[in-house]
């Protein structure tokens, strides 16, 4: 098959290489970087093993549209760079809470998690039965990766941190996807992963738990910043640098954050990577400098599809955090107020 070929000639060039991840990823969540990821590897490897697992009402929606089997879902991959390039791909899909349940006899390996923060824990829930805790993992790469990590600790099943910087988007009444940003993606101890990841475009690579934790905190600065700030000035990413309060509050969010992660003994960043507001804050406007005409994910619930945020997950975890190791986050309790509000004014104008 494809796949072993690839496998074997991976193996031949490089001869130090770890063993070619094979197994089955199931990817529960078809939002854009879901669908991109599953679409990447469908590309690149045709015969590689990866199942999108849709909710019954979304995916039957989309296979609606174009009279599919609800085990396969047809998708464009559009690509921006190098060039524009658009490619069509048949992937393989599950349905959660169908009546013809798809996932009958399977037991999932690696289940990917791409949803929204706060449907991860329903999200897994609904597919408890198929995981197993001495077999599975499970891979977070939400937004908000570390809330997210406290929310699913209970189910007792591995759980491994993961974090991405592509950019990718649905469009076409979702059966496109747009590959718009080539970033770097980064798994806390899967090598093996990270290399499969990697050779499909992914550009992505293995670090140590205490490196995943560094960069997870840096990331989550930046989301604390970037996303609701842009929500509540109404603009894009880069055009936060031109309100005057901007500095004030970034200062202001970042020092409480770097204050309740030094402070937090439940995943210790260890001796040699320590969390500095320095290197956050210029963590941060690197972020805005590298995403200048984006709009944030938060501004796009909030200012463009009127729907619920994850602030919870964000500026909320850092003000939770605060309170369980004595930190006042004053400034973050503000910035969850001020969305919170936004949310309700949203919901009342329906």
């Amino acid at each position: 098959s494809a796949i072993q070929e690839t496998s074997s000639h991976t193996t031949q060039c490089k001869s130090t290489a770890v063993m070619a991840f094979r197994e089955p990823i199931h990817i529960l969540g078809a939002g854009s970087i879901g669908v991109c990821w599953s679409a990447l590897i469908r590309s690149s490897l045709p015969a590689y093993p990866v199942t999108l697992l849709s909710r019954h009402n979304t995916a039957t929606t989309n296979s609606k549209a174009s009279n599919q089997h609800p085990s396969t879902r047809d998708v464009a991959l559009k690509r921006l760079h190098p060039k524009p390039t658009v490619e069509k791909l048949q992937l393989s899909q599950h349905l959660i809470g169908s009546n013809h349940n798809d996932l009958e006899s399977t037991k999932i390996k690696n289940l990917l998690v791409t949803t929204k923060s706060y449907q991860a824990r329903e999200a897994v829930e609904s597919i408890l039965p198929y995981l197993e805790k001495e077999s599975s993992k499970i891979i977070i790469i939400c937004n908000g990766a570390l809330s997210v990590k406290e929310d699913l600790s209970k189910f007792e099943i591995p759980l491994v941190l993961a974090t991405t910087t592509h950019g990718a988007y649905l469009e076409n009444n979702k059966q496109d996807v747009v590959h718009a940003g080539v970033g770097k993606t980064y798994i806390e101890n899967m090598p093996q992963l990270a290399e499969l990841w990697d050779s499909v475009g992914m550009r992505c690579k293995s670090l140590s738990t205490n490196e995943m934790n560094v960069m997870l905190w840096q990331k989550l600065a930046a989301n604390c910043v970037i996303n609701p700030l842009t929500a509540i000035f109404r603009c894009s990413n880069g055009e936060l640098l031109l309100e005057p309060s901007f500095p004030q509050l970034l200062y202001e969010i970042v020092g409480e954050l770097v204050a309740v992660a030094n402070m937090d003994d439940s995943d210790s960043t260890g001796g040699e990577a320590s969390i500095t507001e320095e290197a956050l804050v210029a963590f941060v406007y690197e972020v805005i400098r590298d995403t200048e005409h984006n709009r944030s994910s938060m501004y796009q619930d909030i200012v463009l599809k009127q729907q619920k945020s994850e602030i919870d997950h964000l500026n909320g975890f850092v003000v939770k955090k605060g309170r369980v190791v004595g930190v006042e986050c004053t400034t973050n309790e503000d910035i969850v107020g001020r969305i919170k509000q936004l949310e309700t004014r949203n919901k009342n104008a329906h």
